[in-house]
Formats: structure tokens, C-alpha cells, sequence
């Protein structure tokens, strides 16, 4: 016989050999070694004599392990099981069986919460099915279920890349039911990627084939999904809607434990939208559904949401009720962890009642638990609570020592969020408080620097998703070896974190290994000292994430250019808002603003309508707002020629060059201003350098995409005039394509975009500018969205956004302005002069051409820009503010 067909001959009884069904006597002895040590799992397959190593016993291991798996009964077993025929497997050279066994293994792993093991575990079984020709189902399969534990780890490329990969097999095998799950697996990378639209694309591309392969409750959980999806964006009704559907099926099924997660769900969905009563009543359903099963832990969890949306109404009664006897519950079941939490509740309802000695009783009684399990999760908001009740009790010194605890577990979880945008922003904008009342407490105690350090360093904690740029921007900057050794990292603090939380979570008595939370502090020391080298080596790259470091009000001065120029940066807590005003040779000066934040929204909003709509009472909104914001610090401010602005929340809604001092004048006629997210940022604006090798020339401009905007054109051709014909370009009418700002815009130091910019107001990181769209030539939509900037690599000193409402963003607490300047900053630009409200096309194109004339004259931006507006104004038809004070220099404004 040919050696080959001999050697095939081999193989295919290898393999038919690995595919035997397991006899009784290879299932005694897979129960018999299953009670084995797991410390002695090598020595007893060592021990066996050579006739019990057969392929039937590695499989009858495998196999035994798979329904405590598939049931999630008992992984710690199922991985001794897996362990055991791994070992069999490599004994006897039965690959596909070890690889098997390496893929259970890796669910079982990633059950435990040891994801870097899992990962390892999938890894493994990877490269055997490869080695080994095994059939492309199994590749799908273990690829699909490494990309959830990378998504877990926090390596979202590599989650989607594996689902991908898996999805591209499932279609070639024409596995719809494999492929369904992955596309859910898809879908939900997408979602903590940010990308709404591709998340949801996922999700209903799995759920046709759910509906088409009658796959009840895979339908249940993809509708589920998409009903979270729409509740993160705020649309109540269709989050309704789906939440109903899944219901339904549920409710078909009969399945109590998976109808009670969906009625809990449900709440959520009619709280967030009002509907209280109806969020009651999902939750009085789960607590009797807990009730007629048995089941505590069910029953606890809704009373301890009941009584949040109770506390949340101010029904202090009900709210206390409720909490205590979910504390109470989960005391008996021994779920320590969510006692922690709800302990936190108790303590919450306390202070708003103000008693704050039992608020501190309970706050600290939860702090203790938490530290004992190690439950850092819950620290934040425990830690708020008792400083806050110390505060109110007089004890500052005990105050400022929760509110710094506070902080410091809120820094530390602040890695295991990475990637995850939606849950990054919620988690901080949820998480700021403890830094607004570090402000205020030092500066309460005179302390201007020490309340400046917490400011900035709040700032710098919400920006990390203010300018972060896109997963392709950001891997144009690191190399892939570092990236690989960072997610590594990254990935070993997650899946650490991750073994503590579960250990926390196990029955009362269990200890929670010490050493557990050693290796974790060593990770994340690493994880740091790699990301400080990573920086050093491409400081870029820590503008792009947002990852800034504060910089202090010493580090401050450098960014004055001189004796003329001052910074103004706003703080606004929940006992004041405070203005800071640095300036060269003199300490920190603090000035306390008593006005409420609602105030300051209130009167922001009025300010920019009357502006807005050219009404002539506006002076007084005006004069008002300049004595609010500005009358403190007057004298220090007089005779200064640059002011740089870092509002907080509400007030960067606030158009400060058109603010009027009581002698009539506007602010921007004695000193040009520029704003900025945070010293700390502007500081590292400044030091962007610019890319070598990239120019292509000086300015790129766009114009008049929708031909419905003549003066835009007419705006971009005499600014191309301006520049040069051998330095500028000019994209017109149908050239002014999305496809071609995309493929240009890097190339050029000046960007002018005379376009329509649409502010959507419920979803910022959907607001657009609005580009040329030739119906099925262009692969792009026209569209170019802010969440699309933010991934652009840009190299522009300035980017100029001559449209409606292009400077607009989100300004919700902790959160900062989301919008399509920021994404601009985030994609490379030092600096982006855009419309703070919707403009007049005529005064809008004379403001240009006078701002890029003082820019070519050698002016700085915010100098020229303070020079073009003076220009419109001595206008008598464009006297108004409405027509000059629209515009503002975002950034870098020197």
C-alpha cells in the first residue's frame, strides 16, 4: 500500500477511534477519577495503566462535565472533569478530543470568572482544531466563545474579529442557528463599542433567523437586548415594545426564572419613562413570582428596586420599608454582595431624611462588608453617603476622608470600563460627585489650588469619553505588540476583578482568598507603570483616549502667554459654583457664585433663544448673566486681552462673548476669548505636534454640498483665493462628498467646511454635517456623524465649521460637551471654530472671510476671530449679536 494512502488510513482510524462512543466500563472509571483532588489531577492519569488510556475515556470525561456546563451547575466540577480528559487525551494522542476538551474547559473557566485562563483555554483548543483539520463547525463554536470572553476582557477588536471570523464560517456551513448567536455576540460588541445602528443591524438580522427557526427563547433574549438598546438611548416606547414581546414569549414558555429577569427589565424601561405605576406593578409581579418559587434572592433584588424608585420620589416610608427587608433576605440567602448594595440604599434614604447618624450606621456597616469581600463596586457610592452625613455633622476632616475613598475605588474601576463607552458614561457621570465635593470642601476652606487640582481632575476623569477617538484612530498611534501587551494587562486586572466580585458573591462563610486581591493590586500597578511607558513613547495617544493626566494650577501658568491674558475655569457643585481665575505672579483666586445649577440652566437657555431669535431685550439676559459669572472677579480681570474659558455643565451653553458689562460693553470687545474643555487638556492640545509627511497643503474647503447655500460657495472660492491656488483646494457642490473629506481632510492644516451641521439632540454622537451624497456611487451616506469624526486621523491646526449649530454638544453632568467639536479634537485637530447656535448665511460668510484674513495676517485664532467679530459688529445691519457672537474657538485658541 502508497505510504500516503497509508498514512490516510491511519488518520481516519484516529479519528474514528476519538469519535467512539464510550463504553460502561471507560464511564465507571470517568466517575471514579471525577472524585479526584484537584491538585492530583496529573499524578492519578499518570498513574493508569497504559489498556484504561483510551479514547473512550477522554470522552466520557468530557462528556460528563458538558451538562454541569450546559445547566451552570457546578463549573468547578466540570473543570476538574475537563482537566481530567485533557490529561487522557494528551496521553493516548487524541488531539480533537483534547481540544474538546480545552473548548469546555474554556466555558467552564469563563463561568468561574477566570477569563485570561478561558481565553487561554479557547486559545488552545484553536490551534488543535486547526492541527487537526477538525471540522469548521467546531472552529465557529470555539472562536464564537473566545470572542465573548475577549469582549468581557475588554479586547474588543479581537471580540469582534473572533465573532466575525465565526459568523463568515457559520455562513459558509449555512448554520443559521450558529450564526444567530453570533450575531447577538456581534451586536453586543457593537453596543459597548457605541455603535448603536451596527449593534441593533446585529440584533435583527439574528432575530429574523430566530423567528425563521422558531427559536422561541433565542428570540426572547435578542428582543430583550434590543429593548436595553433603546432604553440606553432614550427611546421609551420601542424599549417598551420589545420588552413586551420577550414577555410574551416567556411567559410561553413558562420559564418563572426567565420571565422574573424581564419584569425587572420591564420596570426599568416604564421608570425611565414615567410610568411608574406600571414599573410597580412589573416589580410586585417579580416579588410574588420570587414568593411562589422560593426563590429570595428574586424577591429581594425587586424590593430593593422598589424601594429606590420609592427613594427616588421622595417616598422616604415605602423606600426604607422596602430596603430594609431586602437587606433582611438577603442576609438569609447569604448574597453578601447584593446586601452591600442595598445596604447602601438604607443609607441613601437616611441622609435624605437627614439623619445622618444612621445614615453613617448603615454606610459604614456596608463600607466594612465591602472591604472585607473586596467588593469595590459598591465602595463609591458608600463612601459618598458617609462623607456626606460627616459633612453634615461638622466632622470635615472625616468628610474629606470618605469623599478621597470615593474617589480612589472609582479611579481603580476605572479600568475594567475601558471600551465600554455607554457604561464608562454612565459610570462617571453617576461617580462625579464624590469629586464636586472635594472642590467645595476645599474651597470652603480656602484651599483655591488644592479645590482647582479636584476640578481638573474631575474634568479629566469625564473626558475620557469627551475626546476619545475611535478603535481605528487609536491604532494608528501604538504598535500592535504594545497593543497586545495592554490588553494582556488590561485583561488580567478584568479578569482578576472579576474572580473577586464572584467570590464575593458566594454564601456567607466563604472566605474570599487574600491573595486574590494581592495579584489584583500587582495587576493593576502594572497595567499602570505599561501605560505610563506607552504614554511617554506616544503622547498622542493619551489625548486620543482622554486619559489626562490633571494638571495643577502651577503647571497651569505656562499656558498664559503672558501678563495679559488670564484663565477662567468653573466649577459647579451642589452647594455652589465656583470660578477660578489664574493669571501670571498671583495665587489661585477663588470666587464662590451662589446660583443654583437649574438657575444657571435657566438663565443660559433664555440667553441663547433671545439671541437666537434677534430679540431686542436680550441686553438684559445679557447684563444679568455678566454679574453672575463675572462681576466677582471684575476688577481682576480688568485691563486683560486673552481670556481662556473651561465652563462646567450647563454653562457651556452660555455664549460669554456676548455678554455685556454694566458700561454697555461686550466681553469680546476688550479681550478675545477661547474655550476649553480642562487646563489639562489644553495643555495637551498644545503640545500636539504635528505629523510629518502628512501635508498636502494649507487649507481644504468644502462648500455647498446640498447646492442650496450659494454664499457658502462663493464663502469657499474667495478663501481659496485667499490662500493661494497652489496651497488650497476647494471640494464644491456635488465634490463636496463625504467619500472625499474622508480621504483628504488629514492631509491639510486648515479645514473650512461650509455645510449644514445637524445637532441631534437626544443622541449627540449622531449629530452630522451634511456632505454631497450621489445616489449609488458614494459608499458612504453623506452623513458624516460625530461618533464617524471622532475615528477620522486628522492633522489640522484648525478645523472651521461654518454651519448651523455645529459647536452644540451634550452637557449633562460628568459627561461634558459630546458633540461634533470635541469629535474633531479627539480625531487630531488642535482646534475647532464653530456656531453656537443656528447662523445667517450673508454676516456668516463676511465673519469667515475676516477671521481666515487675520489668520493669514499671522494673528492667533481666538485674536483673529475677536477681530472679524468686531468687524461684523461696527455693521449696522449686523449690530445684533445674533449675527457675530455665534461663533467660538473650541481648543487650542492661541
Amino acid at each position: 500500500m502508497p505510504q500516503g494512502a497509508l498514512l490516510l488510513l491511519c488518520i481516519a482510524r484516529l479519528v474514528a477511534a476519538q469519535e467512539a462512543v464510550p463504553t460502561q466500563a471507560e464511564r465507571d472509571l470517568a466517575a471514579k477519577l471525577g472524585t479526584t483532588p484537584e491538585s492530583q489531577v496529573e499524578q492519578a492519569i499518570a498513574a493508569l495503566d497504559d489498556s484504561l488510556v483510551t479514547a473512550g475515556l477522554a470522552r466520557a470525561l468530557g462528556q460528563s462535565g458538558d451538562p454541569l456546563i450546559n445547566s451552570n451547575r457546578d463549573s468547578a466540577h466540570a473543570l476538574l472533569l475537563y482537566r481530567l480528559s485533557i490529561e487522557v487525551a494528551k496521553r493516548g494522542g487524541f488531539a480533537l478530543i483534547e481540544a474538546n476538551a480545552h473548548a469546555g474547559a474554556g466555558a467552564a473557566l469563563s463561568h468561574l470568572a477566570r477569563l485570561e485562563e478561558s481565553m487561554e483555554s479557547y486559545s488552545r483548543a484553536l490551534a488543535l482544531y486547526r492541527q487537526e483539520g477538525a471540522p469548521a463547525s467546531r472552529m465557529a463554536s470555539a472562536l464564537g466563545n473566545r470572542g465573548n470572553v475577549r469582549r468581557d476582557l475588554g479586547d474588543l477588536s479581537g471580540a469582534l474579529e473572533d465573532a466575525e471570523s465565526a459568523a463568515r464560517i457559520w455562513r459558509q456551513l449555512g448554520e443559521e442557528v450558529g450564526l444567530a448567536r453570533v450575531l447577538n455576540s456581534i451586536g453586543l460588541v457593537h453596543r459597548v463599542m457605541g455603535d448603536n445602528r451596527g449593534a441593533m443591524q446585529s440584533f435583527e438580522q439574528s432575530l429574523a433567523i430566530a423567528e425563521r427557526r422558531n427559536e422561541k427563547l433565542g428570540q426572547a433574549y435578542l428582543l430583550n437586548n434590543m429593548s436595553e438598546l433603546w432604553l440606553a438611548q432614550g427611546e421609551y416606547a420601542f424599549a417598551e415594545t420589545y420588552a413586551l414581546r420577550s414577555l410574551k414569549i416567556k411567559e410561553a414558555l413558562g420559564d418563572q426564572q426567565e420571565i422574573g429577569s424581564t419584569l425587572t427589565n420591564l420596570a426599568y424601561v416604564y421608570h425611565r419613562a414615567g410610568k411608574e405605576a406600571q414599573a410597580e406593578e412589573s416589580l410586585a409581579r417579580t416579588i410574588q413570582l420570587g414568593r411562589d418559587t422560593g426563590r429570595k434572592i428574586v424577591e429581594a433584588g425587586a424590593l430593593g428596586e422598589l424601594g429606590l424608585f420609592a427613594l427616588e420620589r421622595k417616598d422616604y416610608a415605602k423606600a426604607l420599608r422596602n430596603c430594609m427587608e431586602s437587606v433582611r433576605l438577603l442576609h438569609e440567602t447569604g448574597d453578601r454582595m447584593s446586601e452591600v448594595r442595598y445596604l447602601g440604599y438604607v443609607a441613601a434614604i437616611h441622609l435624605a431624611q437627614h439623619e445622618y447618624r444612621k445614615a453613617l450606621e448603615f454606610a459604614n456597616r456596608g463600607r466594612d462588608m465591602a472591604r472585607e469581600l473586596g467588593a469595590t463596586p459598591e465602595v463609591p457610592s458608600l463612601s459618598l453617603v458617609a462623607g456626606q452625613a460627616y459633612r453634615a455633622l461638622g466632622d470635615r476632616r472625616q468628610a474629606r476622608t470618605g469623599f478621597e475613598e470615593a474617589v480612589r475605588a472609582i479611579e481603580q474601576q476605572r479600568d475594567l470600563l475601558a471600551g465600554d463607552r455607554f457604561t464608562r458614561e454612565s459610570f462617571l457621570a453617576d461617580h462625579i460627585k464624590p469629586f464636586r465635593e472635594l472642590v467645595s470642601l476645599e474651597a470652603e476652606d480656602g484651599h483655591g489650588e488644592a479645590a482647582l487640582a479636584w476640578a481638573e481632575r474631575a474634568k479629566g476623569r469625564v473626558l475620557l469619553d469627551v475626546i476619545t477617538g475611535g478603535r481605528s484612530a487609536e491604532e494608528r498611534v501604538i504598535t500592535a505588540a504594545e497593543r497586545a501587551r495592554e490588553a494582556q494587562l488590561s485583561g488580567r486586572v478584568a479578569s482578576l476583578s472579576a474572580q473577586l466580585r464572584r467570590a464575593a458573591e458566594e454564601p456567607a462563610g466563604n472566605t474570599v482568598p487574600h491573595d486574590l486581591e494581592a495579584r489584583l493590586d500587582k495587576a493593576r500597578v502594572d497595567l499602570a507603570a505599561f501605560r505610563a511607558q506607552i504614554y511617554a513613547a506616544h503622547p498622542e495617544l493619551e489625548i486620543r483616549r482622554g486619559d489626562i493626566h490633571p494638571v495643577s494650577a502651577e503647571q497651569a501658568v505656562p499656558l498664559l502667554p503672558d501678563a495679559n491674558a488670564a484663565i477662567l475655569e468653573y466649577a459647579v457643585t451642589p452647594q455652589a459654583t465656583y470660578l477660578f481665575v489664574i493669571e501670571r505672579g498671583q495665587p489661585v483666586r477663588v470666587y464662590t457664585l451662589r446660583m443654583a445649577a437649574e438657575e444657571w440652566r435657566r438663565q443660559a437657555a433664555e440667553l441663547q433663544e433671545k439671541l437666537a431669535t434677534r430679540d431686542p431685550e436680550f441686553a438684559s439676559a445679557s447684563a444679568r448673566l455678566y454679574q453672575a459669572l463675572l462681576g466677582p472677579a471684575r476688577a481682576q480681570l480688568k485691563d486683560k486681552k486673552l481670556l481662556i474659558l473651561a465652563p462646567d455643565g450647563d454653562l457651556w451653553q452660555v455664549p460669554f462673548q456676548a455678554l455685556r458689562s454694566p458700561e454697555g460693553h461686550y466681553l469680546i470687545e476688550g479681550a478675545a476669548i477661547f474655550y476649553t474643555p480642562s487646563l489639562s487638556v489644553l495643555h495637551a492640545l498644545s503640545n500636539r505636534k504635528q505629523q510629518p509627511g502628512k501635508q498636502g497643503g494649507t487649507l481644504a474647503a468644502f462648500a455647498n454640498p446640498t447646492s442650496d447655500w450659494q454664499e457658502a460657495e462663493h464663502e469657499a472660492s474667495r478663501l481659496a483665493a485667499l490662500y493661494g491656488v497652489a496651497s488650497s483646494r476647494t471640494w464644491l457642490r456635488a465634490n463636496a462628498t463625504e467619500e472625499a473629506f474622508r480621504a483628504n481632510a488629514g492631509r491639510y492644516d486648515v479645514l473650512h467646511v461650509a455645510a449644514h451641521g445637524i445637532f441631534d439632540n437626544r443622541h449627540p454622537l449622531y449629530s452630522h454635517l451634511v456632505f454631497h451624497s450621489p445616489a449609488g456611487q458614494d459608499p458612504q451616506d453623506g452623513l458624516l456623524e460625530a461618533g464617524e469624526i471622532r475615528g477620522l486621523d486628522l492633522n489640522a491646526s484648525l478645523v472651521v465649521l461654518s454651519g448651523c449649530e455645529t459647536a452644540r454638544g451634550q452637557f449633562e453632568e460628568g459627561e461634558g460637551a459630546i458633540g461634533m467639536t470635541w469629535a474633531f479634537l479627539a480625531a487630531g485637530s488642535r482646534a475647532v471654530a464653530a456656531s453656537q447656535w443656528r447662523v445667517e448665511s450673508t454676516s456668516t460668510t463676511q465673519l469667515m472671510l475676516a477671521f481666515h484674513t487675520a489668520l493669514r495676517q499671522g494673528l492667533g485664532k481666538a485674536v483673529a476671530l475677536r477681530q472679524a467679530m468686531l468687524e461684523v459688529m461696527r455693521s449696522e445691519t449686523f449690530r445684533h449679536p445674533f449675527y457675530w457672537a455665534g461663533f467660538a474657538v473650541f481648543g487650542d485658541g492661541y
